[in-house]
């Protein structure tokens, strides 16, 4: 879908329905996944966690972000989610249902708290719910052994640009990280006419893939990315997401 030659706010709209559809069906394919897996399962993308650990987290994180939409303030953090397969898989789907439900009833332009940079709209809670959501589908297919769901390119494009300009200078300036000690301009062959840039303290350097939604992945420490240079494959190493 080309998305450039659409009007603003008409842009606003595309994004905001490809985010919530999106957000549903990483939801979804998440609440599959408890309903069959060994709740026990260590999650190898999340050192420490299970299958368990990780349901809580997610869907504390829908609580947290709803709270937010309704309420235009940070909320509570740390829900815990109730033990047993059944009670736990009701308890996701419903935290997940109203966060979508909300959005859903929401402009994405619509004043709220957020943790990024200004507009502070439910167009943020949108999109951020939508990839984290997906990254941890992925955890979720990780830990359970099975085949990581497919991403579509042009969200996943949407996700590393989330990364670049969003969640790399957030995290230099919180004082988390240094600046990278170069400047990495991206390109993915399954997206020809798409690039960007995350903006280090060095020289430009062009990485290239063949599939976005790799790259995607190996900005959020969830794959690897064979034949890099070693010095760029140092840059994705490092915490530039949290």
């Amino acid at each position: 879908m080309e998305l450039r030659s659409v009007k603003p706010k008409a842009r606003d709209d595309v994004w905001s329905r490809r985010y919530l559809m999106v957000l549903r069906d990483s939801a979804t394919r998440f609440a599959e996944v408890l309903d069959q897996a060994d709740l026990d399962s260590v999650v190898p993308t999340c050192p420490g966690w299970t299958l368990t650990d990780l349901a809580g987290h997610l869907g504390g994180v829908h609580r947290w972000a709803r709270y937010a939409v309704v309420h235009g303030e940070p909320g509570p953090e740390g829900s815990v989610g109730p033990a047993g397969r059944g009670a736990l898989a009701e308890w996701f789907r419903q935290g997940a249902g109203e966060l979508i439900e909300v959005l859903e009833a929401t402009h994405p332009v619509t004043p709220t708290w957020h943790f990024g940079p200004k507009p502070r709209t439910v167009g943020f809670w949108m999109r951020r719910q939508a990839h984290e959501t997906t990254i941890h589908a992925v955890d979720a297919a990780l830990a359970a052994g099975l085949d990581v769901p497919e991403i579509d390119p042009i969200f996943a494009a949407d996700g590393v640009s989330e990364v670049c300009e969003m969640f790399y200078p957030r995290q230099v300036k919180l004082g988390r990280i240094e600046p990278v000690p170069m400047t990495l301009r991206f390109f993915a062959g399954d997206m020809p006419d798409w690039s960007v840039v995350l903006h280090g303290a060095g020289r430009e350097t062009a990485v290239k893939v063949s599939q976005v939604a790799d790259l995607y992945l190996a900005l959020w420490r969830r794959a690897e990315l064979p034949d890099l240079d070693p010095d760029v494959a140092a840059v994705l190493t490092s915490p530039i997401t949290p």
